[in-house]
């Protein structure tokens, strides 16, 4: 009986936990969340995109920088606005790289603890209007992340 008891304590306590450190986010309803997620950035910003337009969320990007975030983003070549490329990368803590091949995922490093992955790319549709899911990883498995994100961005090519 003490064995099932300690067993269904840890069944629980792992819900809770898992319920606490992975939580769901949908758009264009909960793009505040989006937003906030982002801003909670102190020290870095790791960024793998699709496709990347000018929106609420490159000004956001940008409001980081000017804050000393360091940035970094991958997107995919020819899905982007140069004109908007062009002005992050020029901000001395922001650097955009294009990914080698094609690179469909989405999600975002906050200073090296958190992620947030979904569908959404940074455009002005991502929070207004389209319907986009994803979730918010605290903790968990966030190293997994940061390799891959290393290993997209040592094989990306610097804007020139």
């Amino acid at each position: 009986m003490e064995r099932v008891l300690f067993l269904l304590v840890g069944v629980l306590i792992g819900f809770l936990l898992s319920s606490f450190l992975v939580n769901p986010y949908f758009l264009p309803e909960e793009s505040k969340e989006v937003l906030d997620f982002i801003n909670s950035s102190s020290q870095s910003l790791d960024i793998v995109v699709y496709s990347l337009y000018e929106s609420t969320l490159t000004d956001l990007i940008i409001a980081k920088a000017d804050e000393g975030v360091k940035v970094r983003i991958i997107v995919n070549e020819k899905r982007f606005e140069p004109y908007t490329v062009h002005k992050l990368n020029s901000h001395p803590n922001i650097e955009v790289r294009i990914a080698r091949t094609t690179t469909h995922a989405k999600f975002y490093i906050v200073d090296g603890l958190k992620v947030m992955v979904g569908s959404n790319n940074i455009s002005k549709s991502a929070l207004k209007r389209n319907v986009e899911a994803g979730v918010f990883i605290l903790f968990l498995n966030v190293d997994e992340f940061k390799h891959k994100f290393n290993t997209l961005w040592n094989k990306a090519i610097p804007l020139q």
